[in-house]
């Protein structure tokens, strides 16, 4: 595995139906960053110290990483068939990284035995 491998990855940082050209602070790895909208409509992320990092819209969400992306955004096909639309919720903080939140929201069977009683429980694990 290549050293920083997460450096290179895509992030979601923010919702871009809450950007504007104010802009809004936030931090990818524990790194401050500033996301904004320019006179022209164009998204742009900037590093703590000036460096403009990739950006790519998708999903209704910005997503930008701090190293240099080698591969494109997984595809999610379902978002792009035909009468699909985004319904922008809002957030819900967790703390943890990226990757282990995606982990823990996709692997459901894990509910009953780790939320007992909140996500179900152990005599009763079928997910309907």
């Amino acid at each position: 595995m290549k050293q920083n491998a997460m450096i290179d990855d895509w992030y979601p940082v923010g919702l871009f139906s809450q950007l504007d050209i104010d802009g809004r602070k936030t931090a990818l790895m524990g790194e401050p960053i500033e996301l904004a909208l320019d006179t022209h409509g164009n998204i742009n992320v900037k590093s703590s110290d000036g460096r403009f990092l990739p950006v790519c819209l998708r999903y209704g969400h910005i997503w930008s990483s701090l190293g240099k992306p080698r591969k494109d955004l997984f595809p999610i096909p379902e978002a792009d068939q035909p009468g699909r639309r985004f319904v922008d919720v809002g957030v819900a903080r967790v703390r943890c990284s990226p990757l282990r939140a995606v982990e823990n929201f996709l692997d459901i069977a894990h509910f009953p035995f780790v939320h007992t009683d909140i996500l179900g429980a152990e005599p009763h694990t079928e997910v309907q």
